[in-house]
């Protein structure tokens, strides 16, 4: 497709996005295209007013706080996530982003409690129990880290990462045999992949 086709197509988008934008989800779908697009002011500006439509509409508050976050308002993200856990106290989802909220700001106790809530409530989501290990590898803690990582391979037995951060937990724990066999596996699979 060339730039001219692309350009076209583009603005056919934003024309459409906005002629939607009368109604929350309308705006949902702005925020979203222009948080792809890297205007984040923007994307905050949709998502405040979707919910000043209609504060039922769950999925504008993860969207809304992670835009805060990348804008450095993390005051704003705690209250907006806050806000969907109390609208929800079942999202797993919200659980999560906080608890990254958390540790991005050193406070590993409340982050560790968050993802651990996040796991409880949606356990498909393998990226808190892949943070948590993460975190317990940095901090030294193998036996915390080898317990969150398989908890992450229960579901996702075939994921790179995970198996990798394995492999690297079991190295620091003396498992030699066990880290050198998942290792051999992973660059086997990789070449593999290239072939």
């Amino acid at each position: 497709m060339d730039q001219y086709a692309l350009s076209i197509a583009q603005d056919e988008l934003r024309t459409m996005l906005y002629a939607n934008a009368d109604f929350s989800t309308g705006r949902l779908r702005l925020g979203d295209y222009l948080f792809q697009n890297n205007d984040i002011p923007g994307a905050i500006k949709q998502y405040e007013t979707a919910i000043k439509m209609d504060s039922l509409l769950l999925i504008v508050y993860s969207n809304l706080a992670t835009a805060y976050s990348m804008n450095g308002d993390t005051a704003s993200a705690f209250k907006t996530l806050n806000t969907l856990i109390k609208k929800d106290p079942k999202s797993g989802r919200a659980y999560y982003l906080r608890g990254l909220l958390n540790f991005e700001i050193k406070q590993e106790a409340l982050g560790i409690s968050d993802m651990n809530k996040s796991i409880q409530l949606d356990p498909a989501n393998t990226r808190a129990s892949y943070n948590l290990a993460t975190l317990y590898y940095q901090n030294k803690e193998w036996n915390k880290a080898e317990s969150a990582i398989k908890v992450a391979l229960k579901t996702e037995p075939q994921n790179g990462d995970y198996r990798y951060l394995l492999a690297l937990i079991y190295q620091e724990q003396g498992k030699t045999i066990q880290s050198t066999t998942l290792m051999q596996q992973l660059q086997k699979e990789q070449a593999q992949g290239r072939s």
